[in-house]
């Protein structure tokens, strides 16, 4: 695993490419001197985080259909980009991010966490609640290796786990 799971290669010597999901928080992704590429399906999320981050390239996609080469980048940060995936969909968003990984490239993914796969209403949409042990499956099935599961829980707070693994 590389110190951090979202650095990668690019075009440019001594600068690395690394896609996640754009946010509306306003914080624009720590760099620390990689590319790195924002990958958002409504118009209007990335619209707002060109404004708060314009040094970054963000472009509008899915992590179905991420549109960059095999095996293109070192690390991808799926944080909570997958809970609003029906879960039969999820194996291929997965399959995608297995190819746009180098060898070795790190994953780390967000969710919610709980007893059952389940969906429950969230702000924007749908979303689903999994078990610690079927993400870690679904991740192993695409040809992942987990590094480690960290959880959160706390009152008043939605459980919370985050996956690091590695393309193999």
């Amino acid at each position: 695993m590389r110190s951090t799971p979202t650095t990668g290669h690019s075009s440019r010597p001594g600068r690395t490419r690394r896609p996640g999901s754009c946010s509306t928080s306003g914080a624009a992704p720590d760099r620390r001197g990689h590319d790195v590429i924002g990958i958002e399906p409504v118009p209007r999320f990335v619209g707002l985080a060109r404004a708060a981050a314009p040094e970054v390239d963000f472009r509008l996609g899915t992590i179905e259909a991420v549109g960059l080469p095999d095996g293109g980048v070192g690390g991808v940060l799926a944080w909570y980009s997958l809970v609003h995936h029906r879960p039969d969909r999820v194996p291929v968003a997965l399959a995608e991010v297995h190819r746009i990984l180098a060898p070795g490239g790190g994953l780390l993914v967000g969710f919610f966490e709980g007893p059952s796969l389940e969906p429950f209403d969230h702000a924007v949409t749908t979303a689903h609640r999994w078990p610690v042990d079927r993400m870690v499956t679904a991740l192993e099935d695409a040809g992942f290796t987990v590094d480690s599961v960290n959880r959160r829980t706390g009152k008043g707070a939605r459980p919370h786990a985050a996956v690091v693994a590695h393309r193999t």
